[in-house]
């Protein structure tokens, strides 16, 4: 948690502070805490921000700060398309994808709690080196293919067992590719994943697995009806 936050102060930096709206940032933590009890590490405080950013992109942090940008939220037609979106990120805390990534992950091993006696001298400076290593990695270069795969699929089936439609996945990854000419590539979804042909494919394969999911509703009014309010 104590990463995470490190990292979710430069999320505010890069990306900008919250949407002004009490009303829908509960909204999308109810929401996304209602998926969350559903993943694979349910007990960990998931914390959800919608941020007032033009770009096409969500992002999230270990110990389960997930943002969202208003831009991805304004091309989303139904609660569905959000409820996968956050599958998605909550996936990557699940599976730690982000500490996964970086080498010098063996360097937490030894220290049980981050404190300010834990992190003096050349502990701090190995520290502020591998947030650095981090910041690097979700904001620019993006994650490895596989685990951005494998966080698509596993959210896929989060969002099924919430009672959402999984299919809402592959609906999403095609109203990306439909904006995605006239979009900004630098920080969005665009530069930090996969291509989104593959990761259609993949989802559509993945598809097969799930059951007596055509019937499931996709709730518009009350998406629409916060959607409505973003800047």
């Amino acid at each position: 948690m104590t990463i995470g936050e490190s990292l979710a102060l430069e999320g505010f930096r890069r990306y900008g502070l919250p949407v002004d709206d009490n009303g829908l940032q509960k909204y999308v933590n109810v929401l996304g805490n209602a998926i969350a009890r559903n993943s694979t590490r349910p007990g960990i405080p998931y914390r959800f921000v919608v941020v007032d950013n033009p770009l096409k992109n969500a992002f999230s942090c270990p110990g389960g700060i997930i943002f969202v940008c208003s831009g991805l939220m304004g091309i989303l037609e139904n609660e569905e398309h959000l409820a996968n979106i956050l599958a998605h990120e909550v996936a990557h805390v699940s599976h730690k994808h982000a500490l996964q990534s970086i080498q010098r992950v063996r360097f937490f091993k030894g220290v049980g709690k981050i404190t300010a006696a834990t992190m003096e001298g050349d502990k701090g400076e190995q520290y502020e080196s591998i947030i650095g290593d981090l910041q690097t990695t979700l904001f620019d270069k993006g994650l490895d293919q596989n685990m951005e795969f494998e966080a698509d699929l596993s959210g896929m089936d989060t969002v099924f067992r919430t009672g959402y439609s999984p299919e809402g996945m592959i609906e999403v990854l095609n109203a990306l590719k439909r904006t995605k000419a006239g979009s900004a590539k630098t920080g969005s979804w665009f530069s930090t994943h996969p291509p989104l042909g593959q990761r259609i494919e993949k989802c559509r394969a993945h598809l097969g697995t799930f059951s007596d999911y055509g019937g499931i509703q996709k709730n518009r009014y009350r998406f629409n009806t916060y959607k409505s309010r973003l800047p």
